[in-house]
């Protein structure tokens, strides 16, 4: 599969100004997204971003991205529709970046800028992966209860905070004890 968004901008000559670039998804490029991300559907994608220039090479990039999409319950299977309107704040720089075979990150080190390749940002792909990123990582409607077997092979309810003290693992720890006859 293509990438589904992509919008090229150059930013090797900026003015002092900046420049502000808009980013919104066709419809056929909203469908395109929505398979990308494995989303139900996405109504509506759009992203804003201020481009300025930096202190030596760098690019400042902030913005917004906004998004209605349905996403899939991942118990119910029953479709959940949500907003996502997240902050962008990214660095680009137009130096040439060095790939070192060894990288020793540090969670607590700031984010290096991404290199600018060809004088060009994508912003469709600036947008895509905030998009991703706020997205709630395993929807679920509320009130929703996954039915398992457990060991006797009879359905059980599992539910956070049961009241009954059953742990979802349950079935698991009954597998120390040994396999499972039939």
């Amino acid at each position: 599969m293509t990438w589904p968004l992509v919008h090229l901008i150059s930013v090797t000559s900026l003015s002092n100004k900046g420049r502000n670039v808009a980013v919104t998804a066709t419809a056929i490029q909203l469908v395109d997204i929505a398979k990308y991300c494995k989303l139900k559907s996405i109504e509506a994608f759009r992203a804003e971003f201020q481009v300025t220039k930096g202190r030596g090479q760098l690019i400042e990039v902030q913005g917004c991205v906004v998004a209605d999409v349905i996403q899939t319950c991942g118990v119910t299977l029953e479709p959940i529709e949500e907003h996502v309107d997240a902050d962008v704040s990214a660095q680009f720089t137009l130096e040439l970046v060095k790939i070192r075979a060894e990288v020793d990150l540090d969670p607590r080190d700031e984010d290096p800028p991404e290199p600018v390749f060809d004088g060009q940002i994508d912003f469709g792909a600036l947008a895509l992966e905030h998009l991703v990123l706020n997205l709630i990582p395993y929807p679920r409607v509320p009130d929703a209860a996954f039915q398992a077997n457990n060991a006797q092979g009879q359905d059980s309810e599992v539910v956070e905070g049961d009241e009954k003290g059953e742990n979802p693992f349950a079935v698991l720890s009954s597998l120390k004890k040994g396999p499972l006859r039939h």
